[in-house]
C-alpha cells in the first residue's frame, strides 16, 4: 500500500538475483518523546520487541519485491539494549535467507538519543539500488550506468490499506495482500 515500495519493485529486476539487501532502519528518537509515548514504547519493548514492532513492515517489503514464490528459510538475529531503564533490547541484526540464495539484513536502531537517515542498499548480479526511505531518493547503478529516481518517501498508507480491507468485505474476496500475506 506504499507507493515507494511499488516504485521500488518497478526497478528491482534489473540489479538481478540473488540479491543483498541492507535495510538500516533509525527510528523512535529518545530524545524528542514525550513521556506518555515513551511508556507505550516501553511497553512494546516489554511486551513484544522492537524488530516484531517495526522489523516487520520490511520483511514483507522484500518479500513483496521478491514476488511469488519467495520466502524466507532461516533467520538469525541479535539484539542488545542500550540503556539498562529500557523494558527490553532496542538495537537489532537480523540476518535472513531467502530460498533464492537472497539475503536480507535488518539493522534497527530504536530509543537512540539521535536518529540517523534510515536507507535500503539492494546489491544484485547486475546492479546496485540505493534509496532513503525518508526523501525516497533512489540513486540505481546498472551496467555501469547510473540513474536517479525520485520517488515518494516510504510512509504506511492506512487510509489506502483500509480502503482495501473495506472493498474486500464489500466484494467477499480478497484484494490487495490477501489473507496469507498476513499469515506470512
Amino acid at each position: 500500500y506504499s507507493d515507494f515500495a511499488s516504485g521500488i519493485k518497478s526497478i528491482i529486476s534489473r540489479i538481478g538475483s540473488p540479491q543483498s539487501c541492507i535495510f538500516t532502519v533509525s527510528d523512535e528518537q529518545a530524545s524528542s518523546m514525550d513521556p506518555k509515548y515513551m511508556v507505550k514504547m516501553q511497553n512494546i519493548l516489554r511486551h513484544s520487541s522492537a524488530i516484531n514492532h517495526e522489523g516487520s513492515h520490511f520483511f514483507d517489503l522484500f518479500r513483496f519485491w521478491k514476488g511469488p514464490g519467495f520466502e524466507f528459510t532461516s533467520a538469525k538475529a541479535t539484539a542488545v539494549r542500550s540503556d539498562e531503564s529500557f523494558a527490553g533490547p532496542n538495537i537489532w541484526a537480523a540476518s535472513l535467507l531467502g530460498n533464492d540464495g537472497s539475503i536480507l539484513q535488518l539493522n534497527i536502531e530504536w530509543l537512540m538519543c539521535e536518529t540517523s537517515e534510515s536507507r535500503v542498499r539492494i546489491s544484485g548480479p547486475t546492479g546496485i539500488l540505493d534509496a532513503s526511505l525518508r526523501s525516497g531518493k533512489c540513486e540505481v547503478f546498472v551496467n555501469g550506468m547510473t540513474q536517479e529516481i525520485q520517488l515518494p518517501g516510504f510512509t504506511q498508507n492506512w487510509e489506502r490499506q483500509l480502503d482495501y480491507f473495506a472493498r474486500s468485505i464489500d466484494d467477499g474476496k480478497e484484494c490487495g495482500a490477501t489473507y496469507g500475506d498476513g499469515l506470512a
